[in-house]
């Protein structure tokens, strides 16, 4: 089995890769400025690394080619590499705008249409998403990706609706995963108070998720799994 993960260098990306290869998978690594952490992640999953740009449609064909080139076959595309950048309304620019949806929702349509014939020759041709909880509960002083991921929640759903038979189309979308470093104790204590499990996440349990859509949902097409303890099911929620 062959899989290309997108933004697998670091963080969701790597862990998601690194346990398809534990389970069974070649896994190709995207990554964008992390080569160096790209190839060594792929050593670790019988794959190779692919530099590029995702923001660029050249640079997505770019992508297409070397999966066509190296293995002329692929049976999951995980659309993980994505752009958080919280600015407020009155901050954010149109380039912001262009570079926020090009990442998070242009790359994954185009990638999916472009390696769509090598997925339908598959047997369990496959496409997982990574989504977000703010995309359907946007946070002030982050709409542009929270837009961003409400139209990737749709582009799943609907990539379901038109590749079906042949190829499933799912998303995973995290809540709280590995908190961002600036985030103060106080606002995290404030975001954890309001998931009933009461903690955060790992990037585990975003790479469990995509093994159950990958591997085991046979009968699982244009769905999206909350891994959010529980918060998207909360009457409040805080930004963050």
């Amino acid at each position: 089995m062959r899989a290309l993960v997108t933004g697998g260098a670091h963080r969701l990306g790597r862990a998601i890769a690194e346990e398809l290869a534990n389970n069974g998978y070649s896994v190709a690594i995207h990554c964008n400025r992390s080569e160096k952490e790209a190839q060594a992640v792929a050593k670790t999953t019988n794959g190779f690394a692919i530099s590029a740009d995702l923001t660029k449609q050249h640079e997505i064909d770019r992508v297409i080619t070397a999966i066509r080139e190296q293995w002329g076959s692929l049976d999951l595309l995980v659309n993980s590499a994505g752009l958080w950048d919280p600015k407020l309304v009155d901050e954010t620019s149109s380039e912001d705008w262009d570079k926020m949806f090009n990442l998070n929702t242009k790359a994954p349509m185009f990638l999916s249409s472009g390696l769509s014939d090598l997925l339908r020759q598959s047997d369990n041709g496959n496409i997982i998403n990574i989504t977000d909880i703010a995309g359907d509960a946007p946070t002030p002083g982050n709409l542009h990706y929270c837009a961003s991921k409400a139209a990737l929640i749709n582009l799943t759903k609907g990539l379901a609706l038109e590749l079906s038979p042949d190829i499933r189309v799912n998303g995973v979308s995290p809540g709280t995963i590995l908190p961002p470093p600036e985030m103060s104790k106080k606002q995290l204590s404030d975001i954890l108070g309001t998931i009933p499990l009461r903690r955060a996440g790992t990037a585990n349990d975003i790479a469990q998720a995509v093994i159950y859509l990958a591997l085991k949902a046979t009968y699982v097409t244009g769905q999206i799994i909350a891994v959010d303890g529980g918060r998207s099911a909360a009457s409040t929620m805080v930004v963050g």
